[in-house]
């Protein structure tokens, strides 16, 4: 294996971890906003709750991306998987309407008609 070679274990390992932390900010919103409605609402949470369900909204779909690039190039070297990943993953960035434009499926379930930005600069 070539030192800058990429395990295919260690890829998947990668994917599904990330995945793992989507699922766990979205538990722990969750867990905040059942702390909010006992605090009655209060929005004390509010910037919290909001920092999590984008960096949530960010990273499940991209593990959604990884995956299927991962499916559909099986066959290539662990090292062409991991550039088409790093190449796909890198051009999305932090837009939310390029990440779900590219996981149209999960838009379609969440039910995500529009993305804007809240801070229009």
């Amino acid at each position: 294996m070539k030192k800058e070679s990429y395990g295919i274990n260690h890829m998947v390992g990668d994917v599904f971890y990330t995945e793992f932390i989507g699922h766990d900010l979205v538990k722990s919103i969750l867990l905040l906003l059942k702390e909010n409605k006992k605090e009655g609402g209060s929005g004390i949470y509010f910037n919290t709750i909001n920092l999590l369900a984008s960096q949530a909204l960010e990273l499940l779909p991209k593990s959604l991306i990884a995956t299927s690039i991962f499916l559909n190039k099986n066959n290539d070297s662990p090292e062409e998987i991991y550039r088409a990943i790093n190449k796909k993953l890198s051009c999305l960035n932090h837009d939310l309407d390029d990440i779900f434009d590219e996981a149209p499926e999960l838009k379609k379930v969440l039910g995500i008609i529009k993305i804007e930005r809240v801070n229009k600069k």
